[in-house]
């Protein structure tokens, strides 16, 4: 017999004599059980080094760790610790957290868009959008809303509608907030220049029944401005203009304002320059002539 030679009675090699194993594995042709019935066996690839599975496996680790640290769940927790540590430096008059922000804790402020937190909104990816922090009798000053700043989908912010006294806020750090909103506060003083500079997104901006003074920032002419409400102040001196072809809601009435009306302004209705006792007359009744001749028109068409 010389089935163990290798070779056939013709002298060429047989079938199986032929299949050498092959230098990697990529050149294994891989059977499933339904096609193995018949096929030559196959000899399995060498295993690769040991450094080799390490590098494998800390990329995969690596990738898993990042999935984690990026997800809105991981997000959520850190957004979280962000708003205790701000809601720990807002005081009531007798010294007392605000009752209704008690319930800020575990879990995360944000499920998808939906919040269990008071006053909070939040954006579809599981991220805080905005704070309405609003009649919960806040005294004392301003809070610091740079503590803020770490809050990458911030938009919205509303303190109104409570007892803050001092200076207006920093808000240098909140350049992405598209509204902010400040009404019926005791705040007072003049507010910098440059304060709106580097909020060039800002589309609301309300700070009506507070006690400001000095001249209106020129800052405050943000290029997306829609809402810019300052009645019942007392600022003084001219207006910037505003040229914003989107803004639509103005109102400077009650505040010790001088000069003329801004031509970018001259649309609006004269009831929004009311009360600011030096505004130019001749100014304020070219604005009410073109405001009755805007309705006389819209009612004629």
């Amino acid at each position: 017999m010389h089935a163990a030679s290798g070779h056939s009675p013709s002298g060429k090699a047989t079938t199986a004599a032929r299949v050498k194993t092959p230098a990697r594995l990529g050149s294994v042709r891989l059977v499933s059980s339904d096609d193995s019935l018949g096929a030559a066996r196959v000899p399995m690839a060498r295993p690769r080094p040991h450094g080799h599975i390490v590098r494998v496996a800390f990329a995969l680790v690596f990738a898993f760790a990042s999935t984690v640290l990026l997800s809105p769940a991981a997000e959520g927790v850190q957004e979280g610790d962000v708003l205790i540590a701000f809601r720990d430096t807002l005081r009531r008059p007798d010294g007392a957290p605000p009752g209704p922000l008690r319930n800020w804790g575990t879990p995360g402020p944000c499920r998808g868009n939906s919040s269990s937190w008071y006053g909070v909104s939040c954006h579809g990816n599981g991220s805080v959008q905005g704070l309405q922090l609003e009649r919960l009798g806040l005294a004392g000053s301003a809070p610091d809303l740079a503590v803020l700043a770490v809050l990458p989908g911030l938009r919205a912010l509303s303190l109104s509608d409570n007892a803050l006294t001092g200076a207006f806020p920093n808000v240098s750090a909140l350049a992405v907030l598209k509204m902010l909103y400040l009404s019926r506060n005791r705040l007072s003083g003049a507010i910098p220049e440059g304060t709106f500079h580097p909020m060039r997104g800002l589309r609301k901006l309300h700070l009506s029944s507070n006690e400001f003074s000095g001249p209106v920032p020129e800052s405050i002419t943000s290029p997306r401005l829609l809402e810019l409400s300052l009645a019942n102040n007392h600022f003084e001196g001219p207006l910037p203009d505003f040229s914003q072809p989107e803004l639509r809601f103005v109102d400077v009435s009650n505040n010790n304002l001088s000069g003329p009306i801004p031509v970018g302004l001259s649309r609006f209705n004269a009831s929004m320059f009311a009360g600011s006792i030096s505004i130019d007359r001749f100014s304020l009744a070219s604005s009410i002539f073109s405001f009755l001749s805007g309705e006389i028109l819209s009612m004629s068409c």
